[in-house]
């Protein structure tokens, strides 16, 4: 089986090989101040819904449901119900720590098949516990 390989020009991907390996899951890469979505095959529809997003929000915490840490990547774009992924810390080739809270500057990047980008907007991070979905309103 290959290994997955990620190649970075500043914030942006300069080469990947996610694609072809065929995962059925979101990647998420980090460098340089940026979370890049990477897109699994079938999913451009995701894609577009994320690129409605003002601002991508990025919450890292203890899920009560599950006992231990997960994200979730909320692409608001001002309505009451925004995209969103919840996602296995796993999913992250590296997980922005706390020095990340509160931060400027900081970016996510969607990527389709074929290193299309199919978004960027401004990231906002923060430590805390990831929403509880079994209270729907």
């Amino acid at each position: 089986m290959s290994m997955l390989m990620v190649q970075n020009n500043g914030r942006e991907i300069a080469a990947t090989n996610y694609w072809e390996l065929g995962s059925d899951k979101f990647l998420f890469s980090v460098n340089a101040g940026s979370v890049r979505v990477l897109v699994p095959l079938g999913m451009d529809r995701a894609a577009l819904e994320m690129a409605t997003g003002k601002v991508a929000v990025l919450s890292i915490g203890k899920d009560k449901r599950y006992g231990y840490e997960r994200a979730h990547l909320m692409f608001d774009d001002g309505s009451d119900s925004p995209y969103s992924i919840e996602s296995n810390l796993p999913a992250f080739d590296i997980v922005p720590d706390r020095t990340w809270c509160g931060k400027d500057g900081l970016e996510c990047l969607v990527y389709t098949d074929g290193l299309r980008l199919a978004a960027r907007m401004r990231l906002v991070v923060r430590r805390t516990k990831c929403p509880d979905y079994t209270e729907v309103k």
